[in-house]
């Protein structure tokens, strides 16, 4: 989407202000959590980030932090179960 000179002109206004307060009245989380955010989504004074770009992420995100849950007993299964097969033998 294309924004107008004053609208992103509006927003870095915005974004510089509310980064000035992170200091005094933004715990650690939330800090950490917009940095991500400006990493991966594109959050800066000069660019609109969209809701598609975070709505993108934040699945992305979602679908790593199921897989580094499962992968691992997914292994520790599989791993049972070839014992068993072993055993069985």
């Amino acid at each position: 989407m294309d924004y107008s000179a004053d609208e992103v002109e509006c927003w870095r206004t915005v974004y510089r202000s509310l980064v000035s307060l992170f200091p005094t009245h933004a715990c650690d989380t939330h800090v950490r959590n917009f940095r991500l955010l400006e990493r991966e989504c594109g959050y800066s004074e000069h660019r609109i980030v969209q809701l598609e770009d975070v709505s993108n992420f934040l699945k992305s995100e979602s679908r790593a932090r199921r897989a580094a849950w499962v992968f691992p007993q997914a292994l520790e299964i599989l791993h049972i179960h070839e014992q068993r097969e072993h055993v069985s033998r």
